[in-house]
């Protein structure tokens, strides 16, 4: 993101010191209430600050981040209720990225309705899903310009001087290549920039501790697009060409499905970020211009249905999510509930991504989805499950139907390992208990999964296959 490094001086002073914080009120008799140190913040209402703390004048290097804010009104009284008791702290406040949106918590209904015609089985069922914690996101795409300030290059094909014509469309020479998407970055090229970027802002002091850049889940990108909305795309239940970057031959309305135009705008090219109307949460470029990486991995059975909070995704898989459509796909690809995904190291052409900033913690809700005795923690690119590196319950025999001898012998699971003489169960606490290892893999005969995985070819399947291939049946 562009970051404006300008200091906004609070009051006359310019910094409030404490030492040891003083009270921002006095508590009335018999009541117990907590005094933190603080500052008033005068600014421009939606503004990004970063909130930064100082133990040392003498140290023009010694700030540190203490807290991020969306100025929701000025003045804007600004507590830390992180700082000691004791000895002095000076707070100023730094105007932060400008091309942030904030996102509060809410609920929202993922995935497309039934009678949303050409939707694909992935997008459903409808799930009621919860984020329990608000988070910043980047109002457009990672443009080139931003990428190559934090990685020094930029991999970008739609650069200076091409245009749409290699790709059938009408799109004019490019000449302000900074501002358009950046584009050939594969997943882990993502996650690259994001943990990138945090370790920047680390070192500025522009970072507070717990908070990071990273790739949005698919459940926040999906509630980030929707905007609030319920329809299709989060313009109404229509794409109509000219308004976002897609093939605009081919229209599309929830009600009768993709119609072709033949006056329709292609331009074959990507364009700047923003150039057409953002969702009521100020966020640009979530129909079209480049398709964008989210954190999840793919599951291409679909949703969980129900009601769920704080989605992470499946927790092993070969593929990444891709959400939003680009611009050389039909506007049935751009819907707020289509989704798409890639292997982690593809590049193409219509890949971008945009970015998170969040300090709340997903593995606080569940274990973050992880499994109950795998170690939940948040990188750039997402949730991570960690896992005992190796079996240390020994040499100990078992019965598969019984995995409660193993979870109390040694936290671990009744499984049938290859590299051991005879078909016998041993307890083994370096695998996942109870989860199928061959996931997402579609496949119609038992034997293309025993090949692949040592498993079983399993109802349901996805739009191309009869079914799925498992092998918990090996490890419950």
């Amino acid at each position: 993101m562009k970051l404006t490094h300008a200091t906004q001086y609070l009051f006359s002073a310019a910094l409030l010191c404490a030492a040891p914080p003083q009270g921002i009120a006095q508590a009335p008799p018999g009541l117990n209430i907590g005094t933190y140190a603080g500052l008033t913040i005068t600014g421009s209402v939606g503004t990004v600050y970063t909130v930064q703390y100082n133990t040392d004048l003498t140290q023009p290097n010694g700030w540190r981040g203490a807290g991020i804010v969306q100025l929701p009104s000025s003045p804007y009284l600004w507590v830390d209720t992180t700082a000691p008791l004791a000895g002095p702290r000076f707070y100023r406040a730094v105007e932060g990225p400008t091309n942030l949106a904030w996102l509060t918590p809410g609920t929202f209904t993922m995935g497309s309705p039934s009678n949303e015609v050409e939707r694909l089985g992935a997008e459903g069922p409808q799930t009621v899903v919860t984020l329990t914690s608000g988070f910043f996101m980047g109002k457009y795409p990672v443009t080139q310009g931003e990428y190559l300030a934090v990685i020094g290059s930029n991999p970008s094909y739609f650069r200076n001087g091409t245009d749409g014509t290699n790709s059938g469309g009408t799109g004019s020479t490019i000449t302000d290549e900074s501002g358009h998407p950046v584009e050939m970055v594969s997943w882990n090229d993502a996650v690259n920039y994001c943990a990138t970027l945090t370790a920047q802002e680390r070192s500025a002091g522009r970072l507070p501790v717990g908070w990071l850049y990273r790739l949005p889940t698919e459940a926040e990108w999906e509630y980030a697009c929707r905007g609030g909305t319920t329809t299709a795309f989060h313009y109404g239940p229509a794409l109509r060409s000219g308004m976002a970057n897609f093939d605009g031959i081919y229209e599309y309305d929830a009600s009768f499905g993709t119609t072709n135009n033949p006056g329709g705008i292609f331009l074959g090219r990507t364009t700047l970020v923003g150039s057409y109307g953002a969702n009521g949460w100020g966020l640009y470029d979530m129909h079209g211009n480049v398709r964008e990486w989210c954190a999840d991995v793919w599951d291409g059975t679909g949703l969980p249905a129900g009601r769920v909070i704080d989605p992470q995704g499946p927790l092993i898989g070969s593929e990444r999510v891709v959400r939003g459509g680009g611009w050389h796909d039909v506007a049935g690809n751009c819907r707020s509930a289509s989704r798409l995904y890639g292997v982690p190291d593809d590049h193409y052409f219509d890949f971008g991504f945009r970015i998170v900033l969040a300090s709340g913690n997903p593995c606080l809700n569940n274990n973050g989805g992880c499994l109950w005795w795998q170690t939940c923690s948040m990188s750039s690119g997402g949730r991570i499950c960690s896992s005992p590196p190796v079996n240390t319950c020994g040499v100990v025999e078992c019965n598969v139907h019984f995995d409660s001898y193993c979870q109390t012998f040694c936290g671990g699971a009744c499984v049938l390992l290859d590299n051991r003489i005879g078909s016998h169960y041993y307890c083994d606490n370096s695998l996942p208990p109870g989860v199928n290892t061959c996931a997402p893999h579609g496949c119609n005969t038992d034997a293309e999964c025993q090949n692949f995985c040592g498993g079983v070819c399993l109802p349901p399947g996805g739009e191309l296959y009869l079914g799925h291939c498992d092998n918990s049946h090996t490890h419950f």
